[in-house]
């Protein structure tokens, strides 16, 4: 994939504190845009409809307001078709999973699961593909819709790269994820601002020394057009693409 523009991306999320998480890592990866976060469905509907967002984040597990999950979904298809909506939830039927696979969800992701990987898995489902956390995969088992299993794509769980030492990914954390200055992340992890720089620029250099391409991480972008920052961002949150099936 070669994004040319920023996706956009309407999150709706009644917890608070993971709408504004999932928010920053949208806002702050050069990928994805956010166009709107919203608390309840009727804000979801609204924005849903004037901004016509290129993919869409759902929380599942609460504030469907009595209606169930195929009939929103429909409300929200008829309000922003060609919308690719992902289904997010901290558990989940596998019901519920056929059921938003049939309604037309482009993805079913365990919050707990996802973690970086999310900008990831909101360009595969841009693809066509049923995204899906390895634990939704072990939940549909030998129990879910056979051929629900075979249109998988299962996200390779994110993990650091490791040659970053923890030191240096808690630096990089701070900068690449929650925007922190040298003195407020040295504040925050007991060190000197100068220290925090020096982590931030040792493992920015470990992280331009990867060579990774679109075969094997869904990168969708040109790296070569980003700041340092982005460039960083990107590949830090990088995870495998590659499909894998049941």
């Amino acid at each position: 994939m070669s994004a040319t523009k920023p996706v956009s991306v309407l999150i709706m999320d009644n917890d608070y504190y993971a709408l504004q998480w999932i928010g920053g890592l949208i806002m702050r990866d050069p990928r994805t845009t956010a166009c709107g976060l919203c608390e309840n469905l009727d804000d979801f509907y609204k924005i849903a409809q004037f901004r016509r967002p290129d993919s869409a984040l759902l929380d599942v597990d609460t504030g469907l307001d009595g209606m169930d999950l195929a009939q929103l979904m429909n409300v929200f298809f008829e309000r922003s078709p060609g919308c690719k909506l992902i289904c997010i939830s901290n558990g989940a039927s596998v019901a519920m999973i056929e059921t938003s696979y049939n309604a037309g969800a482009q993805g079913f992701l365990f919050k707990s699961e996802i973690r970086l990987g999310l900008v990831t898995a909101i360009l595969l489902a841009l693809q066509g593909r049923f995204v899906v956390t390895r634990g939704i995969q072990e939940l549909l088992g030998s129990h879910g819709n056979s051929y629900i299993r075979k249109t998988l794509q299962v996200l390779t769980t994110w993990q650091p790269n490791p040659n970053l030492t923890p030191q240096l990914q808690a630096a990089l954390m701070l900068r690449l994820l929650h925007g922190m200055h040298s003195a407020s992340a040295a504040k925050q992890l007991y060190l000197q601002p100068g220290t925090i720089e020096k982590y931030v620029s040792t493992g920015y250099d470990i992280l331009a020394s990867c060579e990774l391409s679109d075969h094997d991480f869904e990168i969708g972008v040109n790296l070569d057009l980003l700041s340092p920052e982005e460039r960083a961002l990107v590949l830090f949150t990088a995870i495998p693409a590659k499909s894998s099936y049941d």
